[in-house]
């Protein structure tokens, strides 16, 4: 199946043009969350929370040289209403740790 548009999970790398040009070997996203509770003083329910996701990336350039990427951007943790919603779109329960990538 041909793609028009890149994979979320990879971007470019992963398009039309990105999958002739690197051949994957290995790709991980992780999804890491930082409360930032210490470094405001704050507690409670509106504690800010700083999320991050990012793609990893093991390939081969044309099939000869090996090479790596990370492509990292911010994500937003999905509110209650959102992953309620998707969840019965889906027929699946989003955990409170859900995000979007943005």
């Amino acid at each position: 199946a041909s793609s028009k548009r890149a994979n979320a999970a990879g971007g470019k790398f992963r398009g039309r043009l990105g999958r002739v040009l690197f051949q994957l070997r290995s790709l991980r996203q992780d999804i890491a969350k930082e409360d930032r509770a210490a470094e405001t003083g704050a507690v409670g329910e509106g504690t800010a929370v700083a999320v991050t996701a990012a793609n990893h990336l093991n390939f081969k350039l044309l099939g000869v040289l090996p090479g790596d990427v990370v492509l990292a951007g911010p994500a937003t943790p999905e509110p209650l209403e959102e992953r309620l919603r998707l969840g019965s779109e889906w027929n699946r329960t989003l955990s409170a740790d859900t995000v979007r990538a943005d």
